[in-house]
Formats: C-alpha cells, sequence, structure tokens
C-alpha cells in the first residue's frame, strides 16, 4: 500500500481499530458482506488513506438454521511509528478503538455513536472523541486539547499531559487521574446524574480557580465532606470548573 500521512475514514454499523504496524509498513485490513462489495472504497489520494463505506439495507431471512453462523464487520488501519496530519474516523453503532498506536498525529477526530471510544500512547495538538451511548477512555494523551462528548455513559481521562481539557456528558460519571499540565491549566467538566472526581497529584488547589456545584449530594477536598453542594476559590491561574447533579464532587490535589 501507498505511504500515507492522513487518514479519513467513514463508515457504518461497523468498529474501527487502529493498531501499530509491526514492519513499519502501512496496511488497512477489511471484513463486509460481499453484496457491499461495490459501497466499500480505499484508496490513497493526496497522502491522505480513505476508507469510505455504507452498507446496503438486508432483509431478514427467518431461517433458523443459519442463527450459528456470526459474521463480523470491521476496519483495522495499521499505522506506522510517525507524524501523521488529520486523522478523521467516524463510524455508528460501532467503537473506535486508537490503543499504544504510539504515533504523534496533529489533529484527531474520533467520531461515532452507540459505541465506547478507546485511545492511548499518543501525542497530538488537539483530538476530539464524540460518541453517545458509549464510554469514553483516554490514557496517556499529550495534547494541547482534549475535547470529548457522549451522553448515557461514563468518560474517564488518566495519564497524560494536557492544557485545555471540556467534557461534556450526562447519565454518567466523569473521572481524571495522573494528569499533568503544560501551562495554565483549563479544565472544564459538565455532567449529571454522575459524580466527578478528580486526582491532580501534580497540582496544588490554588494552581487553580475552583468552582464547583452539585444538587443532591455533597463536595469533598482531599477527602474532606464540605457538607455543601457549592464551592469556589480565586487564587489560581488556572481554571477547574466542575457540575453535575445528583452526584458527588471529589477533588483531590497534590503537592501540599
Amino acid at each position: 500500500m501507498k505511504a500515507f500521512i492522513g487518514v479519513n475514514i467513514d463508515v457504518a454499523n461497523m468498529p474501527v481499530t487502529f493498531l501499530p504496524s509491526d514492519n513499519d509498513s502501512y496496511g488497512v485490513k477489511l471484513a463486509y458482506y460481499a453484496t457491499d462489495k461495490d459501497n466499500m472504497t480505499v484508496t490513497v489520494k493526496d497522502n491522505t488513506l480513505i476508507v469510505e463505506y455504507e452498507p446496503q439495507k438486508r432483509y431478514i431471512s427467518f431461517d433458523f438454521s443459519f442463527l450459528s453462523e456470526t459474521k463480523k464487520e470491521y476496519v483495522i488501519v495499521y499505522l506506522p511509528k510517525q507524524e501523521y496530519g488529520t486523522i478523521d474516523a467516524s463510524t455508528s453503532n460501532g467503537m473506535i478503538s486508537m490503543e499504544k498506536v504510539d504515533v504523534v498525529v496533529k489533529k484527531l477526530i474520533l467520531d461515532t455513536s452507540n459505541g465506547p471510544i478507546t485511545a492511548s500512547d499518543i501525542s497530538t495538538d488537539m483530538i476530539t472523541a464524540d460518541t453517545s451511548n458509549g464510554s469514553v477512555s483516554l490514557s496517556g494523551i499529550v495534547s494541547e486539547e482534549i475535547r470529548v462528548k457522549t451522553s448515557n455513559a461514563p468518560v474517564k481521562v488518566s495519564s497524560g499531559e494536557i492544557s485545555v481539557l471540556e467534557i461534556r456528558t450526562s447519565n454518567g460519571s466523569v473521572h481524571l487521574d495522573g494528569l499533568t499540565f503544560a501551562g495554565k491549566p483549563d479544565v472544564f467538566v459538565k455532567t449529571s446524574n454522575g459524580g466527578i472526581s478528580t486526582d491532580f497529584a501534580t497540582c496544588r488547589e490554588s494552581d487553580f480557580r475552583v468552582k464547583a456545584d452539585t444538587s443532591n449530594a455533597n463536595i469533598f477536598v482531599n477527602g474532606d465532606n464540605l457538607r455543601d453542594n457549592h464551592y469556589t476559590t480565586k487564587d489560581g491561574d488556572g481554571r477547574l470548573n466542575l457540575k453535575t447533579s445528583n452526584g458527588r464532587i471529589e477533588m483531590y490535589f497534590g503537592l501540599d
């Protein structure tokens, strides 16, 4: 396969997985129904890998003798260790996974619905992870900007170096830990019907201007129950804005 520095995937009803290349070669592995062959396009154009797939509508057979046969559709992209421009992966009703690929990406866009998103060990200027009814788990991400959006599912961001972090979900918890910050930290988290926990061992509370709000629950700072559902400070240069309802907020800081 020809070399590429960008990836654009636009498929439906199938998972998308990025894996490290074992031999520094580029590759794509596909599985789909033979009847959809004409609907699958794989090309390299202008140094960008393009994968497009729109499955045909299928009629359901009620011949139960075939129930033991399972078919799976998927896209797997093998990435050599190098610098990439934009990687844009979009699917529906399927997960997106990009773990331990150890690559540098200028811009990373992961977009699905009814499926989880997982990514780890990536350096990027900006990452957006957008799904619904699916969890989002990011770890080991080095990025100037991370933006996450989902619903009805939890979000976890851990062990990375960031500057700006924005998380929006509903009916799901949010957990942040092991993060370090380049420059002034800017963290915004909003959810509902779920708790929020942040564990910033490399930061002091005084590094932030804290604004935390919840309802029907309390706020904890370094394990101390403040017995209140509102908490603000005005000391730091960074921003930590946490908002939820029907869930507790727990904040832990280090470097005391």
